[in-house]
């Protein structure tokens, strides 16, 4: 279904996009590259770095 892409096509391809970015933010904050983050914008990150993980394992 979708665009005839294996693993769900555009869908599949827009969670690993938005994990990459998530994790490189969250990458960027640890080595302290991104300045002082408000906490509940690194929690929401948190959220979406796990929840697009949880995607792509279960083939979302």
């Amino acid at each position: 279904m979708g665009d005839g892409c294996p693993n769900g096509g555009a869908g599949h391809r827009r969670l690993w996009v938005l994990h990459g970015i998530a994790g490189r933010l969250l990458e960027a904050e640890s080595r302290g590259l991104w300045g002082k983050p408000e906490p509940a914008v690194l929690e929401g990150l948190r959220q979406v770095y796990l929840e697009t993980e949880g995607g792509l394992e279960g083939g979302e």
